[in-house]
């Protein structure tokens, strides 16, 4: 009777586990009992809980190991042990767990759908999704099931497959609010901008705080006039319920917004204190980038390309995309991907893979970009041809591929040494429109430069040194286009840029903003549209605002009476 006692006591005061207290006793019950039943499944998995809350992972490990010692053929410890992994990134310990419980237990959906996600962290794909289709074989009314493969899908650049699984997901659990919100963004990335929008606003009815929502729901030009849409995201904040992430999101999204509407001021207040939250988030220092690019023109000299000549692969499948972001290199791709020999890969980061891990390619085990002089003269034909296939996996029965990744101007060197005949277009345009543009985007990906004007006009003054670099080294080797010119004269320019990459002219490339392949980048809306002007010049709205940036660039930002070209 005492025991059963103490046993109801432990299941009732986790309940109050925000107590530490409550917590506290909770744990030291637990023992207690298990001192009388040493093996009790319920009351390992509820100590397994209470501490996994209080942060004691790493007393949850010995605790599990311990227990498992005693019962070797438990699934649910191996479980709860890869679930105490899982929780502090060990994710090859994890995933051991998960396989050994399977190996006892082959149909224990707890097991499946963590190992799923252990998978998908690591990256590999396939695997994770065969996960999500077992437990959906084992439970076809598992919402989650179809939601986690949607995910790994949207993630994978599948867009149009992830909306098949968001759906389903939908439909079996209509009040699951992520379903909705990340089908409306995959059907963003496909330009299905209502049907988007319809998405995101049944998940906003369901999460009304949800500040990923907001984001998307202000990208679509139907929002950006919507004044009570504002006055949510403005009532929201002022509440404090968001963490910074959350916060940074919903001032830059208030940003679009005001900005959409002509109050460019108040706009540009929401945009710097998006900026700023997401500066202090982080530490950096410019002057670590300003050596990197130092050392890279020390390392790519003309001795060097006169060595290596010839060592690479003749084809001229990649189709090289290069440039500041924000500057036009999404609007080229989809030109260039608009012909029927041409697939749009995005923004691959193969050559950045290679970069990673060049220390492991040359016995002196220098990293990028000393290495590069120590890779033997062979190697580099086998680079290429490693790279390529990569890249042809996507789409192995087309002529052309575009990698359209813009940080690879830091490794145009290391493009022609791998692809001496292959395209590479940089795309240019206005130094001071290009960091505004820049300095106006929350990005995904890794851009310490972005968030503070000064830096962000230093890092252009490093980027605008770095290809003058590559001109004088590899001189007609780039094919620069400009963002302003292309805008002036679209047809005219298109056909440059496809005369560049060796094609025959297609009516296609002039309708690229019809094209119904998925784009992910900052200009996923844009580039639905058909080539318009208003964004050249668009510095001269925000001029007060904009002094530090005029001050880093220099000789680069132009005066405030100076013609527009």
């Amino acid at each position: 009777m005492i025991i059963q006692r103490i046993k109801q006591k432990i299941l009732y005061l986790p309940r109050s586990l925000d107590n530490r207290k409550m917590g506290g006793l909770a744990v030291r019950l637990c023992h207690l009992f298990l001192r009388f039943r040493p093996h009790h499944p319920e009351l390992i998995h509820q100590l397994v809980n209470i501490l996994s809350q209080r942060d004691q992972i790493g007393v949850v490990i010995r605790l599990l190991n311990r227990y498992l010692q005693q019962n070797p053929n438990d699934p649910y410890l191996h479980i709860n042990l890869g679930n105490a992994f899982l929780s502090c990134q060990r994710l090859e310990d994890a995933i051991k767990c998960y396989r050994k419980a399977l190996s006892i237990q082959p149909n224990a959906v707890g097991a499946l759908v963590n190992l799923g996600n252990a998978l998908n962290q690591l990256g590999r794909v396939d695997g994770a999704i065969d996960c999500y289709e077992k437990v959906i074989a084992l439970k076809p009314d598992f919402a989650k099931g179809y939601h986690s493969i949607g995910i790994i899908l949207l993630l994978d650049s599948q867009p149009e497959r992830a909306v098949e699984y968001f759906a389903k997901a939908c439909q079996l659990n209509p009040k699951m609010a992520f379903s909705h919100i990340h089908m409306g963004q995959a059907l963003i990335e496909l330009g299905r901008f209502k049907e988007a929008e319809e998405s995101l606003l049944q998940g906003l009815n369901l999460d009304d705080d949800n500040a990923g929502v907001y984001s998307s729901l202000s990208q679509l030009d139907s929002n950006k006039k919507n004044s009570s849409l504002l006055n949510n995201m403005e009532s929201l904040l002022k509440k404090s319920i968001f963490l910074p992430n959350d916060q940074i999101l919903m001032y830059f999204s208030l940003a679009r917004g005001y900005m959409g509407q002509g109050e460019k001021e108040r706009g540009f207040n929401f945009l710097s204190q998006g900026n700023s939250i997401k500066r202090a988030s982080y530490h950096y220092d410019i002057n670590q980038d300003a050596a990197m690019f130092s050392r890279i023109v020390q390392s790519f000299d003309g001795a060097l390309f006169d060595k290596l000549k010839g060592s690479g692969s003749d084809s001229k499948t990649p189709i090289f995309i290069i440039g500041m972001p924000r500057s036009g290199t999404t609007l080229v791709e989809q030109i260039i991907a608009s012909h029927s020999q041409v697939y749009g890969a995005g923004e691959g980061l193969g050559l950045w893979y290679l970069t990673s891990e060049l220390a492991l390619l040359n016995k002196t085990r220098k990293g990028f970009p000393e290495g590069v002089a120590e890779i033997k003269e062979d190697s580099w034909h086998d680079l290429a041809l490693a790279y390529e296939g990569s890249l042809k996996e996507r789409s192995p029965d087309v002529q052309f591929i575009t990698d359209k990744m813009p940080h690879n101007f830091l490794n145009v060197g290391l493009i022609h040494l791998m692809f001496p005949n292959a395209t590479i277009i940089h795309c240019i345009r206005s130094p001071i429109d290009t960091c505004l543009s820049i300095y106006m985007q929350n990005f995904t990906g890794h851009h310490p430069y972005a968030y503070d004007l000064t830096e962000l006009g230093a890092y252009y003054q490093l980027y605008h040194s770095l290809m003058n670099h590559w001109r004088q080294l590899l001189p007609n080797r780039m094919l620069d286009i400009e963002y302003e010119q292309v805008v002036q004269e679209p047809e005219k320019m298109a056909k440059k840029i496809i005369t560049s990459c060796g094609l025959a002219w297609e009516d296609d490339c002039m309708d690229f903003h019809k094209s119904s392949r998925a784009v992910r980048t900052a200009s996923l809306v844009q580039v639905r549209k058909p080539i318009y002007k208003s964004a050249v010049g668009r510095w001269r709205q925000y001029a007060p605002q904009l002094t530090p940036l005029i001050a880093a660039l220099g000789t680069l930002a132009p005066s405030a009476t100076e013609e527009d070209h």
